[in-house]
């Protein structure tokens, strides 16, 4: 009940204030979207459906059946948030053709969509179900099996509290229309990294995006998970005011823990490894890399299992066996590799033909598995080789789109951050510190030492601290005996026997 409150709440305050972009009002005119929000607001029947749903489900207004003008989700996201989502067409809010970007991947496709509860730019991403049939059970097990899949994929960075360099979807409800089945999935729209013209990144932008790039796989893998599918298409970077945020995308091939996959690489960003892994008994590796490899060339990764494969194929079949067994399972040094690729091509705006000589990118770039860097290693050449840029990543808001101001002072802000996703850092800060105040404690002791006997005479002559006593150390004091007690008992005796 109290997440709809706050969802209630939220429309309400974007009603009362009426502040619509002016991108949104383009593809919906303001009378359209007040009327959108006032039926959320008002229609009792509408609100129990809406309370009724759980995390992950979703409850879909289309457009000819609600009376609206546009097509509406209402979805749980798994922190229990309700989201309204209105979806855009390639039309304008006057009814008239326009121009609509496209999102496309390898198994989604989709158009952009707006946060009304929030007012923030979305992606309206659709993926297609396993059956084209019109008439086709919706919750039939191969479509389950799917959907299961894709939500398991959409709750690896939820369940991944600590890492704010995760993107985050919401996943929507399942429909059929025309064309076939399909289920949606709603997420914060950023630019891809591959698209560096429309970033238009400065040399400082690139230092503070490479850094939470290595921030966001440091954490992944220090929760035991490998990311496995590190390309340019798959890291986001929201821009605005703030500065620059970077966070990982797509996570169908994360493996570790209670997510199992196996080995896999995109092409031209695979590691040594994964390339000899891939390698066929004949020279050509698996399909997918082939037409890689045709289109753009041998990448370094694909050079380096080939280097390899050439230095031990004369050592016998049962050590190239063993070998290709031990480079088939995941491996965090895959990643590694992957991020080197990465992060060469946003400084240079090309792949790497030939091994880099600078020691930030040659660490990650190790032909051998064992001398590579891990990404916590990496980490921290990277925040000695960049430091100012290192302290802007980690202060960097989360939430980009949705920030607040910040009362509270920065260094608490820098504090709160560290403490959250950079642990190794506060502890080289807080020995950085104590080893100053250790300093200083001794100076300050050798001059009170020095000028404070003088100083203490001068004002107090009677007693001279030169004079006072030391006091005994417990081995030198001496040993008591029953003598003296002996000695007194015996006077005291004869005084009584005087008396008497």
């Amino acid at each position: 009940m109290r997440d709809f409150n706050a969802f209630i709440d939220r429309l309400e305050n974007v009603l009362e204030k009426a502040n619509f972009p002016a991108d949104l009002l383009k593809c919906i005119s303001k009378k359209n979207l007040n009327a959108i929000i006032k039926r959320i607001i008002q229609d009792e029947t509408l609100a129990e459906k809406i309370q009724d749903l759980r995390p992950y489900e979703a409850l879909r207004l289309v457009k000819e059946k609600s009376k609206l003008a546009r097509t509406l989700c209402i979805v749980r996201a798994p922190d229990g948030e309700f989201r309204l989502i209105l979806e855009t067409k390639s039309k304008t809010a006057a009814n008239k053709k326009r121009k609509v970007t496209l999102f496309e991947g390898a198994f989604k496709s989709g158009k952009p969509g707006w946060r009304i509860d929030g007012i923030e730019p979305y992606v309206s991403m659709h993926i297609e179900l396993a059956s084209k049939a019109r008439k086709v059970d919706l919750y039939s097990k191969p479509i389950e099996k799917q959907v299961d899949k894709l939500q398991k994929e959409i709750a690896f960075p939820w369940d991944c509290t600590d890492n704010p360099f995760l993107h985050r979807s919401v996943l929507g409800a399942r429909y059929t229309n025309k064309k076939g089945s399909y289920i949606s999935v709603y997420s914060p729209k950023g630019i891809p990294l591959n698209e560096t013209k429309k970033l238009n990144l400065t040399q400082k932008e690139k230092e503070i995006v490479a850094l939470q790039i290595l921030q966001g796989l440091n954490l992944m893998h220090q929760k035991d998970y490998i990311y496995q599918d590190i390309k340019t298409e798959n890291i986001l970077v929201f821009k605005d005011s703030k500065g620059v945020f970077a966070k990982f995308n797509d996570f169908g091939f994360v493996t570790g823990n209670d997510y199992r996959y196996g080995l896999a690489g995109t092409a031209g960003y695979e590691s040594p490894e994964v390339a000899f892994a891939n390698r066929q008994d004949r020279p050509s590796p698996s399909e997918y890399y082939t037409k890689h490899y045709k289109a753009n060339g041998k990448s370094l990764g694909k050079k380096a299992g080939d280097e390899l494969y050439a230095k031990i194929k004369n050592d016998g079949t049962k050590k190239l066996a063993a070998l290709k067994k031990e480079y088939k399972e995941p491996h965090p040094a895959n990643d590694v590799w992957g991020c080197g690729i990465l992060l060469y091509e946003l400084f240079h705006d090309k792949e790497p033909k030939t091994y880099p000589k600078e020691k930030h990118f040659a660490c990650l770039l190790e032909r051998d598995r064992k001398k590579r860097v891990t990404a916590k290693e990496a980490l921290e050449l990277w925040r000695r080789t960049f430091p100012s840029a290192a302290i802007k990543a980690a202060m960097r808001d989360t939430k980009p789109a949705q920030h607040e101001a910040n009362n509270k002072p920065l260094l608490f802000q820098y504090a709160r951050v560290c403490q959250e996703s950079h642990a190794s850092w506060i502890a080289s800060v807080q020995a950085t510190v104590r080893h100053l105040c250790n300093n200083a404690y001794t100076f300050l002791s050798e001059q009170i030492n020095y000028y404070g006997a003088p100083l203490l005479s001068y004002f107090w002559p009677q007693p001279q601290i030169s004079d006072a006593k030391k006091p005994l150390r417990i081995t030198e004091q001496p040993k008591r005996t029953m003598q003296p007690k002996r000695a007194e008992l015996d006077r005291t005796m004869r005084h009584v026997r005087v008396k008497a």
